[in-house]
């Protein structure tokens, strides 16, 4: 295992000796060899005579200063390590930390880590000095500047981090290869804090002392800088960075490439970039009704009509027959509060309709729709993959409910007055095949009513990645404009376009923020239990979309 350290010098030759041969004396865990990257960043005093005479290190000289950015770009660009460690140049940082920041990364725990001195704070109320130069005038304002980007930088990408500015930033060769560096100063470290995020990995921070210095001694991060950070921050969480293709399909024979399903284009934005995780996927413990593994696919939208969809992504006939194979006991324990949101889409539905008539519900997973149309006068039957739910439903509410595919029965022609997709449509391989056998199947002004996640929504927009609804089991994530070009492409026409609630009880909900916040699970879950709200059944919107169209 070798790590690289990775260090920016700009006219610090009064420290940049003492801080190499520090860094060569300090004890890196068993197994882990090291090599030394300094960057010289036009240095007008002697720090590049200095480190010329240095052996055992590896030197870039840049002929002009052009910042911290740009210096660590070229570090980065040099470095061979299987991890790529950050080290400032003015022994503000202490190598003796270099073990504590690489044990969560060489244990699995992590792919990214800061040194966070405000947690060695918190911890320990140690590091005096550090306390008592914050209330000097000169460096308040920079130790402000740094709570200041930390707390936006929480806000934003929804991290839980102490110290956004620290000097010591860890990452393995992984996280590095799917950053591209594009700052050219001291916006750097909010540029990799805004991408490592986005990328969805979770930055781990351990305890570090900080001894810093003064303006007068050589300080060089300003108030300006600071705003800029700012700006960095709101600039990537709002714009899309740009990755390399995924080429998984060509080493896993599950996986398959796929071309936009409204189009046929293949050229694409990659909106979220695949991560390594998706080798150790298992299709089986992924497709079911309930499932919330956090996706780890690629993301792409189309560059010609706007589709979002995973590619590559699991085969047809993997996905279908994962599903098969499924038993959903989560989704069956919600049966009450699904019953509740179905009989408020009855209500919606006679809106639409004079009378009850006949009504298909696809992927109708335990039946609650089937059940409560029928109850409602409806002659209604459902399709579902899953064996395992399926049967429930027949057994336990007594409901027709055919094992498999739309595509799987030849349904009569023109023989339903409604086809439903509840939560549904972004799960299927191939939505346009889906709606065209739902088009052959409904009668000419027959109802359509589909919901979905949609990701042009504000719960998308603001969670990103972490939104709650980017999870493996969704091949898809359409948009008003893309559920409607893709319904009109099958003889449909819109009818009505409108946020959809869903019911599901408080404790349940509480249970799937679990993957993005055990802390906040573990202190919610026990409080609505001790106040009895834990089965409560909570209306609630996070981002989903229906819509309603008719065949033409």
């Amino acid at each position: 295992m070798l790590v690289s350290v990775v260090i920016p010098a700009y006219n610090e030759s009064t420290t940049v000796n003492s801080l190499i041969s520090t860094v060569k004396k300090t004890k890196l865990p068993k197994g882990v060899n090291r090599e030394i990257i300094v960057v010289d960043d036009g240095s007008t005093d002697d720090t590049y005579q200095i480190l010329k005479k240095i052996s055992g290190i590896k030197v870039i000289r840049h002929p002009q200063n052009q910042g911290k950015g740009r210096a660590m770009a070229s570090g980065f660009a040099a470095a061979r390590g299987d991890i790529v460690l950050t080290q400032d140049a003015d022994l503000e940082y202490d190598p003796k930390f270099y073990s504590e920041l690489l044990k969560p990364i060489l244990t699995n725990r992590a792919k990214v880590v800061y040194g966070s001195r405000f947690l060695y704070i918190l911890q320990r109320q140690k590091n005096v000095s550090f306390l008592k130069k914050t209330h000097q005038a000169s460096y308040f304002l920079a130790y402000l500047g740094g709570r200041i980007i930390t707390e936006v930088a929480n806000l934003l990408y929804g991290t839980h981090i102490t110290d956004e500015a620290t000097g010591y930033k860890v990452l393995t060769r992984e996280v590095l290869n799917l950053i591209k560096l594009e700052s050219k100063h001291f916006e750097f470290c909010p540029e990799i804090t805004a991408k490592v995020s986005k990328l969805g990995y979770k930055i781990y921070e351990v305890p570090i002392s900080y001894e810093p210095r003064t303006y007068e001694q050589g300080k060089k991060i300003h108030w300006h800088d600071g705003l800029e950070g700012l700006w960095t921050l709101f600039k990537y969480r709002f714009s899309r960075l740009h990755y390399p293709r995924s080429l998984s399909a060509k080493t896993n024979r599950n996986l398959e490439n796929i071309m936009c399903k409204i189009c046929g284009a293949d050229d694409f934005d990659i909106i979220y970039p695949e991560r390594p995780e998706i080798n150790s996927l298992n299709p089986k413990e992924l497709f079911s009704s309930s499932s919330h593994k956090i996706s780890v696919e690629q993301i792409v939208k189309c560059k010609y009509c706007g589709l979002v969809y995973v590619t590559p992504r699991f085969k047809p006939a993997v996905v279908v027959r994962s599903y098969s194979g499924a038993i959903d006991s989560d989704y069956v324990s919600q049966e009450l509060a699904r019953l509740a949101t179905f009989k408020k889409s009855l209500h919606l539905l006679a809106q639409y309709t004079p009378r009850p008539g006949k009504l298909l519900d696809v992927g109708a997973a335990a039946g609650y729709f089937v059940k409560a149309a029928s109850a409602a006068g409806w002659k209604a039957e459902g399709v579902e993959p899953g064996r395992w739910i399926s049967k429930y439903a027949r057994k336990k509410l007594g409901v027709k409910i055919r094992p498999g595919t739309i595509h799987g029965y030849r349904f009569r022609p023109n023989s339903f007055d409604v086809v439903t997709y509840w939560d549904v449509l972004e799960h299927v391989p191939d939505p346009s095949a889906d709606l065209a056998k739902a088009s052959k199947v409904l009668k000419k002004g027959g109802l359509l009513f589909v919901n979905y996640p949609d990701f042009s929504s504000i719960p998308s927009k603001i969670f990103g990645r972490k939104w709650w609804f980017i999870l493996s089991i969704h091949l898809f994530y359409f948009t008003p404009v893309t559920i409607t070009k893709i319904l009109e492409k099958h003889g449909f026409k819109i009818l009505k376009i409108k946020p959809h609630f869903q019911t599901l009880e408080l404790g349940y909900l509480i249970y799937r923020l679990k993957p993005y916040s055990e802390l906040g699970y573990k202190i919610m879950l026990p409080i609505a239990k001790l106040l009895q709200l834990d089965k409560f059944h909570l209306p609630y919107y996070a981002g989903q979309t229906l819509v309603i169209a008719q065949k033409k």
